[in-house]
């Protein structure tokens, strides 16, 4: 019975820490007749990549949602009540944790002394006075007491025995006297600080102060400090390290190094309650022995015959995980080539319960020491040396980028940083990435407060080990992790030691602007002196501190498919979109969340993303072919009364300002007559310059003259083509613009006597010599053509471009026409002629489209990471509608009416820690009506585990040194004399 297909929600399909489901069994059927009780699809058992089945270890899996998963209606009932209802039991589970806590928590130990003040409870006076005593047979010292007495402002100081803890009660029991009488008074040992200093008391009854006499005699009987041990001296603190500068009075400066402790947390994430998975796992279940049962992973075989089958949460891990194929399911993908739409991935799907150490590591400053000897200069008596100091300086580069959000990001791009907190987020990266690399040019990036160190630090409830050795687990795993970040800080900074160097050399007697020189002479002459330069380091001294515990909460996620239902996950020639729904189809996921995966792409793939935010947003863009040309060519038809001697040109201009260009047109174009051309022709060459002018002034005007009748003559047609670069779209294209250019021109006037041999048709006699032909030369240079002819009269233009045509033909697409005009005789001018284009609809070219792929690709093999991207760029509000619909769960008994329901809202802060799998942590407050039914609070949990954690934590403590950007020369004069 599939379930009932609404609003889309991922519920747990747990069944329990012995993974029964009550009434689930279904009875076996072999693999070959009616199959095994789910979707081939979410079996795996679709069309296979290379026509066979693709063999991995993956277990099969069930998605509670699909349609067509026929998982019995009884099986599925009970799962979502179980994971509506996980939630609770998971809080008691965490109240029973408690109680184990308590057991491993070594009992508080006893101050040295208590440290407190009486007062009357009537009137609130001091309790001026009275003894005050303690027995000391609950500490193993039987018939033995303490006493103490207060004084006038009724304050006093008892001393308690050393070595001892707190009763089991955690309260200790005072005896007070008075002169009236005697009152018990308990004081538990919440009330007490370490220090032995206790809140004001109230007494119980009004005691009046002892008589003088009494008084007297206690003092003789009590030592004479009253009883009380002396408090223990704190320590000295450390004497800074003082430079003094100048000489004595007022011109003397002094400088203290710095005290300041530098303090980096961070947090240790621990899971307290594990969640229900998303989607069931189909499992056979072989009967064992003495009612016990075994459920062996099904593999994808035929289920064995006699067996049943059943829907559990997890399976045993019994064979190698195979991480190729989960990343395949994590697509959508597992045999087949084609995306599912169901989810074959078992993940979170409900609230879990986890809590958060914070952590600090602590830099406190102690001073100044001398690292490595750097250079050693001897010198002879009475010898004189010139040195120069090169010192390497190094440049750090530091982007702050705030957001009001909860999370703050710091991007350093740091060389050879020797600052403590480049060295701490070196160390934590190392601790918190698995491993490490130093350089001297380093790039560390982190998150505000650090927090970003995720583990499993143990089991649930339902684990088979013993409580107490997974609590153990916890802590260990808590204190191993502040052990190698210590380590991994103290490597740091010894590599920093050994990247920082500081070179003196010789030099010659020659200076160099960028070399600083001295001279050192050593003017003993009888004995040898050696100069030695020293390495300057700073001292840290380095602990870890525990310093709280946060209830957190995981809020499972669905995993982004960026690849959507139906998508081949590689493309062929026949599955290749070929029109823009195809392409929209195929990259709307992506598209979706391009905003978002944009910064965080690497450079080689934001290109494609642009190409597809692009394609997109122009609803005419179209697609290319992919047997189309490689790039765009424009191919341009001009006609007008253009001359032999005239250059036409074009250019492309685009929206950016950018010019294409120019391409020359050419054409067949008429030659003017001339002496030199055919003899049959000669008669039409001219033998004066006005007869030359007035026939180019016809030519010009577009037509000829027959016996001074102007007949229209037929403009030349000139052609030419230009190649659009592929980083060019065709809607980038805007314009165009014609321009000329006049050659001179140079033409040699026939004879008249010739000219009339010509026109009768008479041959001209044998004695004519070839320069008798010609009368005299005329050059007319390019201002003389623009102010005889003007410029040439265009009839049309035309602007399209280039495709294939069946038969591979490179043919203009009457489709794609930029211009075609009749500019109606125009004159062309003498400077450029704009011609404003079409506005094409772009095109998204098959190269292009291959880039987009190539993006698709990277971001869908690591879908993970990009999911976690879009994960934390919810803002809060979006959080908070996101998270507005849901409640924390069912009680396990169920709910009498809708307002004992509660609101995941009112129990998490709307802030995000980190991410641990699917599942974002927030800090966690238990609901009031919830700590009421069970008898546990938020504040209860943070406390104990608080407590759990720093009895047994030994901070490490180690002293490391970095680097400064100086040396000491100290000057080491030989103990024997030497001759000169």
């Amino acid at each position: 019975m599939p379930p009932t297909r609404g609003r889309r929600t991922r519920s747990g399909a747990n069944l329990g820490s012995s993974g029964r489901a009550p009434d689930a069994t279904a009875p076996a059927t072999d693999g070959a007749t009616t199959g095994t009780p789910m979707s081939a699809a979410a079996a795996g058992s679709g069309p296979a990549r290379g026509g066979a089945i693709l063999l991995r270890r993956v277990p099969l899996s069930v998605d509670l949602l699909d349609p067509r998963a026929t998982i019995p209606a009884e099986t599925l009932r009970q799962n979502r009540i179980q994971a509506v209802t996980h939630f609770h039991l998971a809080l008691g589970e965490a109240k029973a944790h408690l109680g184990l806590i308590a057991q491993l928590l070594v009992p508080r130990a006893l101050p040295e002394q208590l440290l407190g003040t009486l007062v009357q409870p009537d009137d609130g006076a001091p309790a001026a006075r009275v003894q005050v005593s303690i027995d000391l047979g609950p500490f193993g010292l039987p018939g033995t007491s303490r006493a103490a007495l207060t004084d006038d402002h009724g304050a006093f100081l008892l001393p308690l025995p050393k070595g001892k803890t707190f009763p089991e009660d955690n309260t200790l029991t005072l005896s007070v006297h008075g002169a009236n009488g005697t009152a018990p008074v308990a004081v538990r040992a919440d009330r007490i600080a370490p220090n032995g200093i206790v809140a004001a008391i109230t007494l119980p009854e009004h005691l009046a102060p002892l008589p003088v006499s009494v008084i007297a005699s206690l003092r003789a009987l009590l030592p004479a400090d009253g009883g009380a041990t002396p408090a223990p001296q704190p320590a000295p603190a450390p004497k800074p390290t003082t430079v003094t500068l100048g000489e004595d009075g007022g011109c003397q400066l002094v400088y203290q190094n710095n005290t300041s402790v530098d303090r980096f947390p961070f947090g240790v994430f621990v899971r307290l309650v594990e969640p229900r998975t998303s989607i069931l796992a189909p499992v056979f279940r072989l009967a064992g022995v003495e009612n016990g049962f075994y459920d062996i992973t099904n593999w994808g075989g035929k289920i064995p015959f006699g067996n049943v089958t059943q829907y559990v949460d997890r399976v045993p891990l019994e064979q190698p995980i195979s991480v190729d194929g989960f990343r395949d399911d994590i697509v959508g993908v597992r045999n087949s080539d084609v995306v599912s739409s169901q989810e074959t991935v078992p993940m979170a799907g409900t609230l879990g319960l986890g809590y958060v150490v914070r952590l600090a590591q602590l830099w406190t400053p102690k001073g100044l020491a001398l690292g490595d000897l750097v250079y050693s200069l001897p010198l002879a008596p009475g010898e004189q040396q010139r040195v120069a100091i090169f010192e390497r300086r190094d440049t750090s580069t530091v982007l702050e980028t705030e957001a009001l959000t909860v999370e703050e990001q710091q991007a350093f791009q740091e060389q050879a940083d020797t600052s403590a907190l480049g060295v701490f987020a070196s160390a934590f990266n190392e601790v918190a990435r698995g491993g490490s690399s130093f350089q001297t040019s380093s790039s560390n990036w982190g998150v505000g407060g650090f927090l970003g160190l995720f583990g499993g630090g143990g089991g649930g409830a339902s684990s088979s080990g013993s409580s107490t050795s997974w609590l153990e687990g916890q802590r260990d795993y808590v204190s191993s992790a502040a052990e190698t970040t210590h380590s991994s800080v103290q490597r740091q900074a010894a590599a920093r030691r050994s990247a920082f160097r500081t070179g003196m050399r010789l030099a010659s007697a020659s200076e160099s602007e960028n070399v600083t020189t001295k001279v050192i002479t050593n003017h003993n002459h009888t004995r040898a002196l050696t100069l030695q330069y020293w390495e300057v380091q700073r001292l840290f001294e380095v602990t870890t501190t525990v310093e709280g515990v946060t209830l957190v909460c995981m809020v499972p996620l669905e995993v982004v498919r960026f690849l959507p239902a139906g998508q081949h996950l590689t493309l062929t020639s026949a599955t290749m979109p070929n029109d823009r729904q195809g392409v929209l189809d195929r990259y709307a996921q992506v598209l979706k969340h391009a905003d978002i995966l944009a910064p965080n792409l690497p450079s080689e793939h934001r290109y494609g993303l642009t190409l597809l935010k692009q394609f997109a947003a122009d609803p005419a863009a179209t697609v290319q072919a992919a047997d189309s040309l490689a790039e765009d060519v424009i191919q341009f038809t001009l006609t007008g009364t253009v001359l032999p001697f005239e250059e036409i040109y074009v250019s492309a201009v685009t929206r950016q300002g950018i010019r294409l260009g120019p391409v020359r047109l050419a054409g067949p174009i008429d030659p003017i007559p001339s002496v030199h051309g055919k003899p049959e022709d000669l008669g039409k060459a001219f033998s004066s310059e006005d007869a030359l002018v007035s026939y180019l002034r016809d030519r010009r005007a577009g037509e000829t003259s027959f016996f001074g009748i102007p007949i229209p003559t037929t403009p030349p047609t000139l052609r030419g083509s230009l190649a659009v670069p592929p980083s060019l779209g065709r809607n980038d294209i805007i314009g165009f613009e014609l321009s000329r250019r006049f050659e001179p021109f140079t033409y040699e006037l026939v004879s008249e006597e010739v000219q009339t041999y010509a026109a009768l048709g008479l041959p001209w006699p044998a004695t004519f010599t070839k320069t008798q032909l010609v009368a005299r030369t005329i050059r007319l240079s390019s201002q003389d053509l623009e102010q005889l002819i003007g410029g040439p009269r265009l009839g049309s233009f035309a602007a399209e471009i280039l495709t294939v045509d069946t038969q591979g033909h490179p043919t203009p697409d009457p489709h794609q026409t930029y211009v075609n005009d009749s500019l109606g005789g125009i004159e062309m001018p003498a400077d450029r002629m704009p011609i404003p284009a079409a506005q094409l609809p772009p095109e998204l070219r098959y190269s292009q489209l291959l880039q987009i792929e190539q993006m698709l690709q990277h971001v869908v093999r690591n879908t993970i990471p990009y999911s976690k991207i879009v994960w934390q760029s919810l803002t809060a509000e979006e959080r908070a509608i996101m998270l507005e619909q849901y409640t924390i769960g069912v009680p396990p008994g169920g709910v009498q009416d809708e307002t004992q329901t509660i609101p995941l809202l009112n129990c998490v802060e709307n802030r995000v820690l980190g991410f641990y799998g699917n599942s974002m942590i927030m800090p966690f407050i238990i609901p009031r009506s919830v700590a009421d039914t069970m008898g546990i609070t938020s504040g209860q949990i943070q406390d104990m585990l608080t407590a759990f954690h720093k009895n047994a934590f030994d901070p490490p403590r180690a002293t490391i040194a970095l680097p400064t950007r100086g040396v000491l020369g100290e000057a080491v004069l030989g103990h024997c004399p030497s001759a000169e």
